[in-house]
């Protein structure tokens, strides 16, 4: 997996095809969850589904953040034009088109 919580996101396979830039993912991060990751999703881990769904990341919440019971990631899919279309706690179980299904 590869980690776009730092100013570049590496040379991964994976960043490569990916769609979703890291300051749209940062900024549609703190729009869903502005309480646990702060209004710029500066607070949260923001990672790229390993299948390489190039319009899919995971937003995970920081530890100070987690509430028992409730899911640590959120899996934010987006379409072509970079909005959000699925929010989910659970990874799709495979990706078709670029989008995680």
């Amino acid at each position: 997996m590869l980690l776009a919580s730092g100013p570049s996101l590496g040379d991964d396979e994976h960043a490569k095809r990916a769609k979703v830039p890291s300051n749209d993912m940062r900024r549609i991060a703190g729009g869903l969850f502005p309480d646990k990751c702060g209004w710029s999703g500066e607070r949260c881990t923001l990672v790229y589904d390993a299948r390489g769904c190039p319009l899919q990341f995971i937003v995970s919440f920081p530890l100070d953040e987690r509430v028992s019971g409730e899911p640590s990631a959120a899996w934010v899919t987006v379409n072509p034009r970079g909005a959000v279309i699925e929010v989910a706690s659970t990874k799709g179980k495979e990706c078709r088109n670029g989008i995680a299904s």
